[in-house]
């Protein structure tokens, strides 16, 4: 698939999390797919990927992921997103406080076979923390 192919895999990937679309993401991940999460211990497999997606969704029930910016080169495509939603469920530990969150995240996704094969996410979970008031803010 050509770099734009893949583009509009990620941004149709994406959409699928939003709208809770579970086929939409089978379509989308290899059956050997796998997660890296910044922080995390071990990478996911694509059930261990389905199951974070969904604590996600109930943790922000209206999330939204918004696409700000996208290169491709070969099999990789990184894309910038800007993440919203309202923590009206358990997040990371912390307790649903009600609270609009705002939160930048990197990707970058290796496809195979026209499938999303690897992924490895960066955000910024201090900056998250703060927002939902788990940890003080600096200053």
């Amino acid at each position: 698939m050509s770099a734009e192919g893949n583009k509009d895999a990620v941004r149709r990937f994406f959409r699928a999390i939003d709208a809770r679309d579970t086929a939409g993401l089978d379509a989308l991940l290899a059956s050997d797919y796998r997660l890296y999460l910044n922080g995390g211990p071990d990478s996911m497999d694509r059930e261990g990927f389905k199951h974070f997606a969904t604590a996600f969704t109930v943790a922000l029930p209206d999330v939204r992921h918004t696409v700000e910016d996208q290169l491709g080169e070969g099999d990789r495509i990184a894309t910038r997103l800007t993440i919203t939603g309202t923590h009206g469920g358990e997040l990371m530990g912390v307790p649903a406080t009600g609270r609009h969150v705002t939160l930048s995240a990197l990707n970058i996704i290796r496809f195979k076979d026209g499938q999303l094969a690897e992924h490895w996410i960066s955000f910024d979970v201090m900056g998250l923390m703060q927002q939902l008031g788990a940890v003080p803010a600096a200053g």
